[in-house]
């Protein structure tokens, strides 16, 4: 037999049993669920499911897979649920400063914002960074270029674990 591990099987008949029972007890008490995609990769067929079970709206942790959802031809709306630069450290030191006062972007950026992801989803004072613009049409290409100094250059190759060194 043939296995690969780790394994993660999902039984969408109980996956759907299970979501539709919450949907339904939620609605009667007037409350619109998320389906909050987690542990599976962001996989379209478990976010469309959701939706047919009733999630008022899909939500995920990573950019990526709202745009895979979208690419794949999934309906939204779409819930982010973190702020890509900020992660569980700054998001305290953030809440810890809040009761201080308001904050403006300087402030962010000593307190370990990374702001150069954060920037397109902050507002402070009601008012974006200063000098940024975009739009909705735009953003993932805009996030894209500013990743591009991330990625490898384009003469990288994968090394094969077949191949003798030297």
């Amino acid at each position: 037999m043939d296995r690969q591990f780790p394994r993660l099987v999902i039984r969408r008949d109980k996956l759907r049993n299970n979501f539709t029972q919450i949907v339904s007890r939620c609605r009667a008490c007037g409350i619109n669920v998320a389906g909050v995609i987690k542990g599976v990769g962001g996989l379209p067929e478990i976010a469309r499911l959701y939706k047919e079970c009733g999630a008022a709206q899909l939500a995920t942790s990573r950019l990526e897979q709202i745009e895979l959802w979208r690419r794949e031809g999934v309906d939204g709306p779409f819930l982010l649920l973190r702020v890509p630069g900020i992660g569980p450290v700054s998001a305290r030191r953030i809440v810890s400063a809040r009761r201080c006062g308001t904050l403006r972007f300087e402030d962010l950026q000593r307190l370990g914002v990374v702001l150069k992801r954060a920037q397109y989803f902050l507002t402070c004072g009601g008012k974006l960074r200063e000098g940024l613009r975009f739009s909705p049409a735009t953003l993932p290409m805009q996030l894209e270029r500013m990743e591009r100094g991330l990625l490898p250059e384009h003469d990288a190759a994968q090394l094969s674990l077949f191949d003798r060194m030297g």
